[in-house]
Order: structure tokens, then C-alpha cells, then sequence
């Protein structure tokens, strides 16, 4: 068996003996659901403000800034992010997290469309959005192992 159809088997039997009979759990499938909703929308404002801070600066500089700005606090918060999960409810710290990158968008929405952004909203912005989702993914990690016997 060459290399590439050894892979393609054992992902084939990753499927169907674990990942698949996981989603016959209701709580399993709808945090599944929902983690694939928030990776995918923190990605595309990851590139989104990208853009937008290139497009208001024109410097290559600034689009580096808020993609750093974005990623750094995964390094710096998570110790504590999984000290979070593992001391308090993880549903709450979820919820939290989700609460704050909630206030986070709307504020950037707002400060779009009244035309008030400026280069320093969106490293501030970025931040604040990257320490949320930073303290989110150790909590919803550690829920999954709590949602499939």
C-alpha cells in the first residue's frame, strides 16, 4: 500500500470509528457546530482586518501589526486560559469569551460604518478579540471531553 492510500485508510477509519458515532450526541454535535462557526468567522476577520488595515493605511507595517496583534495573546494568555477552564464552569467561560468577542465585532461594525476607524482601533480591537478567542479554545476543548461518554 503506497503512502497517500495509507493516509486516505486511516483517516477513512478515524471517521467512521470515532469522529461519526461522536455526532449521534446532541451536545457533542451542537458544540461541533458551533466551534466550526466561530473558527470559521475568527478567520475570516483575521483576513478581514488585514484588509481593512490595509486599506486604511496602505502600509504593509500596519496589516502585520493587527495580524500580530491578533495572535500574540495565544501565547501570552494561554497558561491561564486553560487555568480558566479547568477552575471554572466551562460552559460560562465559553460564554463569556463569546460575550466579549460579541462587543468586540459590534464596536468595529460601528466604527466602520460611521467612518470613525482608525489603524490603532484595530491593533487595540485585535487584542481584545485574540485574548477572547485565546481563553475560548482551551474551555471548549476541555468541554468536548465532557459531552461524549
Amino acid at each position: 500500500m503506497e503512502r497517500n492510500e495509507f493516509i486516505v485508510a486511516r483517516a477513512g477509519r478515524f471517521l467512521n470509528d470515532r469522529f461519526l458515532p461522536a455526532l449521534q450526541y446532541s451536545d457533542y454535535r451542537k458544540l461541533w457546530y458551533a466551534s466550526m462557526c466561530s473558527q470559521s468567522s475568527a478567520w475570516a476577520l483575521i483576513v478581514a482586518r488585514g484588509a481593512l488595515a490595509k486599506s486604511l493605511t496602505g502600509s504593509d507595517l500596519w496589516t502585520g501589526l493587527v495580524t500580530f496583534a491578533a495572535m500574540i495573546p495565544s501565547v501570552l494568555i494561554s497558561p491561564l486560559a486553560g487555568y480558566l477552564a479547568d477552575r471554572f464552569d466551562r460552559r460560562a467561560v465559553m460564554l463569556w469569551s463569546f460575550g466579549v468577542n460579541l462587543a468586540h465585532n459590534l464596536l468595529l461594525a460601528f466604527l466602520v460604518v460611521f467612518g470613525a476607524i482608525e489603524a490603532w482601533h484595530l491593533v487595540l480591537l485585535a487584542v481584545v478579540n485574540g485574548s477572547a478567542r485565546s481563553i475560548q479554545m482551551p474551555a471548549a476543548s476541555a468541554l468536548l471531553a465532557n459531552t461524549v461518554p
